[in-house]
């Protein structure tokens, strides 16, 4: 069976800072901004079989499945598009049958560009040897041979999961994956090497927007960065709390 693909898009869930986000204006707010971003960076990944998971609030099933239904008549990217209400039972029923699983997850609609999951696809190269990537803001940290691969300008505030499928544990997924980013972000957390398991997390602070180094002004980044040293390595490794 060839490899599944998932793009996991936070819709709306219960976040303090949101206020009431089932309120049906604040929906109907949220809905449009998903049908002139995403949906048109859908459109531009013609050659991509990915499924888009929608992680929604399961109060707000009532309110959003009717109008999900209306998008997908009038919008035939919609067909790759799934709005999740049941987190859970879609991951159950997905994982006996793939081999592997691939997620990956986005924070921002607008962060999602028409080459997103084929430069991640490009990162994690399918390969079920490494036992795990870590992507940090531009450094990729290759568990396996203890070395960073390298420095990437390619940033968004995403990070990547594999599982093989005899591996695949949705309480694990949900506990340690499928987090806000201050939860990922910070100290690097040694549970998530698994078996054959792939990870790529953002880390949103770190030596990148450091105004010291070269190619940050202003707090800023200009575009220009420096060539991979041991030491902005080990400033990295340090950061998450890996041994080096």
């Amino acid at each position: 069976m060839m490899d599944d693909f998932y793009v996991l898009i936070l819709f709306n869930t219960k976040k303090p800072q949101l206020g009431n986000n089932i309120d049906p204006k604040w929906l109907d707010y949220r809905l449009d901004i998903f049908r002139r971003y995403t949906l048109k960076s859908l459109i531009d990944q013609t050659s991509d079989p990915s499924r888009i998971w929608m992680l929604c609030s399961p109060e707000s099933e009532d309110i959003l499945a009717p109008k999900i239904e209306a998008l997908k008549e009038k919008h035939p990217a919609m067909a790759t598009v799934d709005f999740i209400f049941d987190e859970e039972a879609a991951c159950n029923q997905i994982a006996p049958n793939s081999d592997p699983i691939y997620f990956l997850k986005i924070d921002s609609d607008d962060a999602y560009r028409s080459d997103t999951i084929e430069r991640t696809r490009g990162l994690l190269g399918y390969n079920a040897e490494i036992s795990l990537l870590m992507f940090c803001n531009g450094f990729i940290y290759d568990l396996k041979t203890e070395e960073l691969s390298g420095f990437t300008r390619w940033s968004i505030c995403s990070y990547a999961i594999f599982y093989p499928a005899q591996t695949f544990d949705h309480a694990s997924f949900l506990k340690y994956c499928v987090c806000d980013q201050t939860k990922v972000r910070g100290r690097f957390n040694p549970r998530l090497d698994m078996s054959n398991a792939i990870c790529c997390l953002n880390h949103d602070r770190n030596l990148h927007n450091d105004p010291r180094r070269e190619g940050v002004e202003g707090g800023k980044r200009t575009g220009k960065g420096p060539p991979i040293t041991q030491e902005l390595a080990n400033a990295v490794l340090k950061e998450f709390g890996v041994p080096h």
